[in-house]
Formats: structure tokens, sequence, C-alpha cells
């Protein structure tokens, strides 16, 4: 999400970011490309959201999957928040997905052909 953040700084002239935490290094895309809409928004193609058009919630699953992880694997109860949050992540993404295709038309075609995996590159 810093990527894209820095991205709409940049975007409204800001140049000059605060280094605090949790600021890596990375969370600026040099030269970054991205869709102009005709609604007026930018959808940004390079960076992390190059590979996918979803990539926090991909992170944010993995980390609710590391979760169970820790527990091990004597009982399936530690995996439900993980097989519940991704149900939830699916049914979000969809939700955006048919939003944003009604607010942006073509241009989300665009933008989907672009980047066509939703959450993993190379998977779905």
């Amino acid at each position: 999400m810093a990527q894209k953040s820095h991205f709409k700084m940049q975007t409204q002239g800001i140049h000059k970011f605060r280094k605090t935490f949790p600021q890596l290094p990375g969370c600026v895309v040099e030269n970054p490309t991205f869709v102009q809409t005709a609604h007026g928004n930018r959808l940004l193609t390079s960076g992390a959201w190059a590979w996918s058009r979803k990539p926090n919630y991909t992170a944010d699953w993995v980390m609710s999957l590391n979760w169970g992880a820790i527990v091990g694997t004597a009982t399936g109860i530690p995996y439900f928040y993980s097989v519940f949050f991704i149900v939830v992540l699916i049914h979000r993404c969809t939700r955006d997905f048919e939003r944003c295709s009604r607010k942006y038309g073509k241009d989300w075609d665009e933008y989907c052909r672009i980047v066509p995996y939703k959450f993993i590159p190379y998977v779905y």
C-alpha cells in the first residue's frame, strides 16, 4: 500500500516523503506507469501493482495462514481463520471488481488486460 500511497502523492506534486516506520526501501516506484481513466483517476500498473490487482490482499491472507501454521497441524481449528478470511477476501474482491467495472468501463477492461492476475501472479 505504500507504493500506491506514494504514487498518489507523486501525482499531486508531493515528492518529499517522510522516512518513518514502516516506510521500507522500494516503497516509491520510479517512473510509475498507470492507466488514465475517463473518470479522472489513475490506476497504477507498476511496482507490486503490476503483478496483481490486489497484492495487499495476498499479503494479508499469507499472514493469516502463518498464524495458523505457528500452531502446527495437530488440529485444523487454527486454520479456520485463514479459510474464513480467504472467502471474505474473494467476496470483497469480486464486489470491488464489479464496482470498478461499472465506474471505469472500458478503462477497467484495459487495466485488467495489463494486470491480468487478481491475487497471486500466474495463479489467480
